[in-house]
């Protein structure tokens, strides 16, 4: 599990997700799902194939025929991005959520990762709530 520093700042964490999404545009999904914060209460753990079904079933455009989706890497995605939204907790600002905008099949997409941040013991920790298209 990743763990950043606990008064990590809007920065550390957008860095952070950043080397997540590279894991995932490498296909290495069982590393980014091990990178993940697995919450203990979830309603759904975050697996490496929950994750990659998410990708795989991204519905907005057709795979290239034969192929399926895939993240693939951000320095060469196509189109505007990353987007993304950073919302902390008024009540505890060491923890929020970012919502990061994901590039699949070469270019920015609306299949946007949810992520959750949090503060556990000594550390900030992310979680991955949901793949979704916003």
């Amino acid at each position: 599990m990743k763990r950043l520093p606990s008064d990590a700042n809007d920065d550390v964490i957008v860095s952070a997700i950043e080397e997540w999404v590279d894991l995932l545009a490498a296909g290495k999904i069982e590393e980014a799902t091990a990178w993940l914060f697995q919450p203990p209460n979830a309603a759904q753990p975050m697996t490496a194939e929950l994750i990659d079904q998410l990708i795989v079933d991204y519905w907005w455009d057709a795979p290239p025929v034969g192929d399926r989706h895939r993240v693939t890497a951000r320095a060469s995605a196509a189109g505007r991005g990353p987007r993304t939204a950073i919302v902390r907790l008024t009540v505890d600002p060491t923890a929020g959520s970012v919502d990061y905008a994901l590039p699949v099949d070469g270019k920015w997409s609306d299949l946007t990762a949810i992520l959750e941040f949090r503060r556990l013991d000594d550390a900030t920790v992310i979680s991955l709530d949901h793949l979704h298209v916003l």
